[in-house]
C-alpha cells in the first residue's frame, strides 16, 4: 500500500459545507438491535443509526467545538453528549481508525481444514508484508472458494492494525460511557454498504475512489468482497494548489495587472501583484468554480476566474490521480481477478463535481457516479422525518457512517473481536447446542417413563379398585374350630419334616466332609453325634410350638495330613477353617495334633472337631 507521511480522515473534509439545521428524527420500532456508526472526521461527527433490518432510522452531524477534537482530554465528554442524544446505550457502535494505518492483502491460500486456515493466512500475510505481531492485530475474512492451476484455493482479505491505535479509540468510547462493539476501517464499511445491497456492486466488480485533501484512496471490490485497497499521494490540495499557482503566476507575469480571457465573459482587468491568492481564498475559489460549478467568482479584488480556466488549471493534478487510478485497474485485471471493473464510485468532496467525475470516466472508459447513501432506495433504504441534505457532497459524507451502521460481529472485519473470539464464541454456541440436545434427549426419555409409568399406574389402580369390589362381596366361612384344626396340620406337618431332617442329617455330615476334604488329608474317622430323634406329637395335642432343644451336635474327625513338614500345619489350619462357610458347620477346634511317621514318610495326625447347626 501506497500510503502519505501524515495520516487523514476518511470521511467528508472541510469543504463541504455543515448540514443545515432539521427537525429531530423519532423512529418507531427502535429497540436493543440498533447500531450506530460514528465516522471522526476532520470538523466533526457523522453518525448513522441503521435498524434491525438494516434500515437507516437516523443520522447526524456534530461538529467539533473550536477547542475540542480527537486527541483532546475532554474528547470523551464532547462524544458522550453527542451520542447521548442519538442513540441509547444499550446501541450497538461501531467506529473507524484511519485506512492508512491498516495494511491489507488480498491472498490464495491452499483449500485447508477450518482449524488450519488462521495459521496458513498468518503466514502467508507475514511472508508478503512483515509485522510484529505484539503490536498488531491480524484478522482475516474469508471471501470463498476458487479453482486456480486446477486446485482449489480460499480466497482470504488479510489484514493487520496497530493495536495502540485500536486501544486509544476504544480507550476513547469507553470514557464517554458508550464502548465500542467494533473497530475497522473505512473500505470494510463500504464493503457492508455493498454485501447489504445498498449499493448496487453486489453481483459486480466496482470500485470505489475516494478523493481526500492529501492522499486517496482506491478500493476495489468483486462481488460485495473487498479484494484491493490503495492510497495514493494525490488529493484535493494540489488541485487547489494548481489554482493558486496559476492564478499568482499571471498576476506576477502580468505587472500591473492581468487580463484573463473567459467564455461568454468579458475580458476583466485584475489587481497588482500584491493581490496574490492565499491558501483560503484559492480554497474558496475550488469550491465555487469545481464543486459548486459556478461560472465565474472573483478571486480577489478585481480578479475574475471562470470554471472553465480554474478546471484547466487543475488538470495536470486530475491527471496524476487519473494515472494512478488507472494503473491500480489494470494490477487488478492482470494480478488479481482477471476482470475488468464495471463502475467507480466516487466519495468525498470531489464527488459533487460533475466536471471531475466526468473527466474521470472519460479518461478510464468506466462510469463514473457519486456515492449517495442518503438516497431512498427499495428495500432496505427507508428512513422518516429526517432532513436529506441538498448537496450530493454532503450526501456522500455519510457512506462511511452508515456502513458502519450496517455493521455485524458475523461479517464485518473487526479489529476488536478476531477470528479467535469468534472461534470462542462458536465454540461455546457448539457446546450449548449439544447440552440442549443432550438435555432435550433425557427429557423425551424423562417424559416417555413418565407417561409409561402414568399408564402402568392406572392399571394398577384400576387393578386394585377390581379387586377391593370383589373382597367386598367374600364373606369367608371361619372360626375357632377349623383355625385350631389347620394349626394341629401344619404343627404335625412341622415335626414330619423335622423327623426327616434328622433321619438324612448324617449322610448330609458326611457327604459335606469328604466333599471338603482335600486329597493331602487322609481322614482315619468320623463320629458324628446328632442328638435324640424329634419325638412326633400326636396331632390331639393342639396346636402350639414344639418343645425347644438345646442338644449339642458335634462331628469329631480323625485323620493324617500329608506332604512336607512345613506346610503340614498350615494345611490342617486351612482345612479347618473352610468347614466355617459350610452352611452346615460351626466354629472348629483342634482337640489334639502330633507328627508321626509313616511308611518312611513323616505326617501329622490330628483330632478336630465341628459344631453341627
Amino acid at each position: 500500500m501506497i500510503r502519505g507521511d501524515e495520516t487523514e480522515a476518511d470521511g467528508g473534509d472541510d469543504l463541504v459545507a455543515e448540514s443545515p439545521k432539521r427537525k429531530k428524527t423519532v423512529s418507531a420500532g427502535f429497540g436493543r438491535g440498533a447500531t450506530v456508526g460514528v465516522d471522526i472526521g476532520y470538523t466533526g461527527l457523522r453518525l448513522a443509526k441503521a435498524g434491525r433490518k438494516r434500515q437507516l432510522q437516523d443520522f447526524k452531524f456534530v461538529p467539533f467545538g473550536p477547542d475540542i477534537g480527537p486527541g483532546h482530554p475532554r474528547f470523551p465528554q464532547f462524544l458522550k453528549s453527542a451520542l447521548s442524544g442519538f442513540c441509547p446505550r444499550e446501541s450497538e457502535i461501531w467506529s473507524v481508525i484511519p485506512s492508512a494505518e491498516v495494511e491489507m492483502r488480498y491472498l490464495r491460500v491452499p483449500k485447508l481444514a477450518r482449524k488450519e486456515v488462521p495459521n496458513a493466512v498468518f503466514w502467508s500475510l507475514k511472508k508478503e508484508t512483515p509485522f510484529n505481531e505484539k503490536e498488531v492485530v491480524f484478522d482475516f475474512d474469508l471471501l470463498g472458494d476458487v479453482i486456480e492451476d486446477g486446485f482449489r484455493k480460499t480466497e482470504v482479505m488479510a489484514y493487520t492494525a496497530p493495536i495502540k491505535q485500536v486501544e486509544e479509540l476504544r480507550n476513547t468510547f469507553n470514557r464517554s460511557g458508550f464502548p465500542l462493539t467494533g473497530v475497522t476501517a473505512v473500505p470494510f464499511a463500504f464493503q457492508n454498504l455493498f454485501r447489504s445491497e445498498w449499493l448496487e456492486g453486489r453481483k459486480a466488480h466496482v470500485c470505489n475512489l475516494y478523493i481526500g485533501r492529501t492522499w486517496s484512496r482506491i478500493d476495489v471490490f468483486a462481488n460485495g468482497n473487498l479484494v484491493l485497497s490503495r492510497g495514493i499521494k494525490a488529493g484535493l490540495n494540489s488541485m487547489i494548489d494548481a489554482i493558486r499557482d496559476g492564478i499568482n503566476e499571471r498576476l506576477t507575469r502580468e505587472s500591473g495587472g492581468i487580463v484573463i480571457e473567459m467564455e461568454g465573459v468579458e475580458k476583466e482587468e485584475a489587481g497588482a501583484p500584491s493581490d496574490a491568492l492565499n491558501d483560503d481564498q484559492t480554497r474558496a475559489v475550488f469550491q465555487a468554480l469545481i464543486i459548486e460549478a459556478r461560472k465565474t467568482v472573483e478571486a480577489a479584488p478585481g480578479v475574475t476566474i471562470a470554471e472553465l480556466e480554474a478546471f484547466d488549471l487543475i488538470l495536470p493534478a486530475l491527471d496524476r490521480l487519473v494515472r494512478q487510478v488507472e494503473r491500480t485497474l489494470e494490477h487488478y485485471t492482470q494480478k488479481l481477478k482477471g476482470e475488468t471493473v464495471s463502475r467507480i464510485y466516487s466519495t468525498g468532496t470531489a464527488s459533487a463535481s460533475a466536471r471531475i467525475l466526468g473527466y474521470i470516466g472519460e479518461q478510464l472508459a468506466v462510469p463514473v457516479e457519486a456515492v449517495d447513501p442518503l438516497e431512498i432506495k427499495a428495500p432496505l433504504g427507508t428512513m422518516a422525518g429526517a432532513a436529506i441534505p441538498k448537496s450530493i457532497a454532503e450526501r456522500s459524507s455519510y457512506a462511511p457512517a452508515l456502513g458502519l451502521a450496517l455493521s455485524d460481529k458475523a461479517y464485518t472485519p473487526n479489529f476488536i473481536f478476531t477470528y479467535k473470539d469468534k472461534e470462542e464464541v462458536a465454540t461455546t454456541k457448539n457446546v450449548r447446542r449439544v447440552a440442549l440436545v443432550v438435555f432435550l434427549i433425557v427429557m423425551i426419555i424423562l417424559g416417555g417413563y413418565y407417561f409409561f409409568q402414568e399408564r402402568l399406574l392406572n392399571q394398577k389402580t384400576a387393578r386394585v379398585k377390581t379387586l377391593q369390589t370383589e373382597l367386598g362381596k367374600f364373606v369367608p366361612n371361619v372360626n375357632h374350630d377349623l383355625i385350631g384344626k389347620v394349626m394341629a396340620v401344619l404343627v404335625r406337618n412341622r415335626k414330619l419334616l423335622d423327623e426327616y431332617g434328622y433321619k438324612y442329617q448324617g449322610l448330609a455330615v458326611l457327604s459335606e466332609v469328604t466333599g471338603m476334604t482335600p486329597a493331602n488329608i487322609r481322614l482315619m474317622s468320623i463320629t458324628a453325634d446328632l442328638g435324640q430323634a424329634p419325638a412326633l406329637a400326636p396331632a390331639a395335642a393342639g396346636p402350639g410350638p414344639a418343645p425347644a432343644q438345646s442338644q449339642k451336635k458335634t462331628v469329631s474327625l480323625e485323620g493324617l495330613v500329608t506332604g512336607d513338614r512345613t506346610t503340614l500345619e498350615p494345611a490342617l489350619a486351612h482345612y479347618l477353617l473352610g468347614f466355617q462357610v459350610s452352611p452346615l458347620f460351626g466354629q472348629p477346634s483342634i482337640k489334639e495334633q502330633s507328627f508321626k511317621v509313616l511308611q518312611g514318610r513323616e505326617v501329622l495326625f490330628f483330632k478336630a472337631e465341628l459344631e453341627v447347626k
